[in-house]
């Protein structure tokens, strides 16, 4: 373990679990702007909709629980890698969805990682951050889920209706 005290504001370890923040609310958020075309296409059912908006969300307490553990084991930075790798695999993928089943899956898959990046992604940044400057570093880093909702919103509002749900992913 590092026993150094950091001395200035951890800019690249900050930047990295930010936009690992900004895309996990990007995603969390796209998905309830692009169910109605989804289940429109994938001809879901009310139930099947309100379970795709909710198993990304409810995975995200086991990825936190998971992920938060085996950063404690393999070190934050890879496990960090891990988490982005997997919400971001999980996120392509379902552009592939071909039904309900592939969907929850993938969905699924992105929760896990989504919830992991938020575990690791504070830990780290406030590991790497100078002790008074701890407070600051949080709320920096919480500055990327309105930048990720806002992202979302544009995506799902503006671009879905131009190139396809599909796309978006």
């Amino acid at each position: 373990m590092n026993t150094e005290k950091p001395e200035r504001f951890p800019v690249r370890v900050w930047l990295i679990a930010f936009l690992g923040w900004t895309f996990d609310f990007y995603d969390l958020i796209l998905i309830s702007f692009l169910l109605i075309p989804i289940g429109k296409d994938l001809r879901l059912s009310t139930a099947e909709e309100a379970l795709i908006l909710g198993v990304a969300l409810g995975a995200s307490g086991i990825g936190g629980i998971l992920f938060g553990y085996l950063s404690d084991r393999y070190g934050r930075k890879r496990v960090m890698t891990w988490t982005i790798g997997l919400y971001s695999l999980g996120t392509a993928l379902c552009a592939f969805s071909t039904g309900p089943w592939s969907l929850l899956v993938f969905r699924l898959l992105t929760g896990l990682g989504v919830g992991g990046e938020w575990a690791v992604g504070h830990a780290l940044v406030q590991e790497a951050s100078p002790r008074h400057m701890r407070g600051r570093a949080a709320a920096f880093l919480q500055a990327g889920e309105p930048l990720g909702v806002g992202m979302a919103a544009v995506m799902g509002l503006l671009i879905t209706p131009l190139v396809g749900w599909r796309w978006v992913f």
